[in-house]
This record gives structure tokens, sequence and C-alpha cells, in this order.
């Protein structure tokens, strides 16, 4: 996967801190699901994007990520390629749906 997405200091450092790669930003943000939220995008994996995603990628691909999908990007309005926020998803707790 292309390395294109700028991150802020904020985000790499809450990346770092959670062992969030830049392998599963890009797999989420090129094939999750995109809600708009507070002026935001949100990206994340939702069951939909769960099953499409392995049929894209081939079964092999997707499980060196599988276990690491419950991380939702929130990417600002300005240019798709900032990253401002990844943080893992509580268990169970879907991310921010559109309101």
């Amino acid at each position: 996967m292309a390395d294109r997405r700028v991150l802020t200091e904020h985000a790499e450092k809450g990346c770092q801190q959670r062992g969030i790669g830049r392998d599963v930003i890009e797999l989420i943000m090129a094939h999750g699901t995109v809600v708009d939220h507070r002026g935001a995008r949100t990206h994340f994996m939702d069951k939909k994007a769960r099953e499409r995603t392995p049929r894209e990628l081939g079964p092999a691909e997707y499980s060196r990520f599988s276990d690491r999908l419950d991380t939702y990007i929130v990417a600002g309005d300005h240019d798709d390629r900032h990253c401002r926020k990844a943080q893992q998803q509580d268990e169970g707790v879907e991310a921010p749906q559109d309101t």
C-alpha cells in the first residue's frame, strides 16, 4: 500500500502509543466505510467492509490486518491526506455514525 497520508504530530504520537501502523491506516482509508461526522470524515471497518475487503485483497493479505481493524480514523475536511486521529474502538462499540 502506498504511504501517502500525512499525519499530524499528535496523530503520529497517538498511533505510536496504540500500536496502529500506517499499513492499518492505509487499509482502513482505502477499504473502510466513510461517514461525515461533525465536520470531518470518519473511516472505519464496519461489517460490510470486513466482508468485502478479504475478497478485494485476498484472504492471506487480509489476515495480516484482521486483528487490528477495531480502529477508526478521523480525517479533516481540507485534505484527505491529513489524518488527525486514529484510535482503537472500545470492544463492542461502533465508530461514530452521522446523525
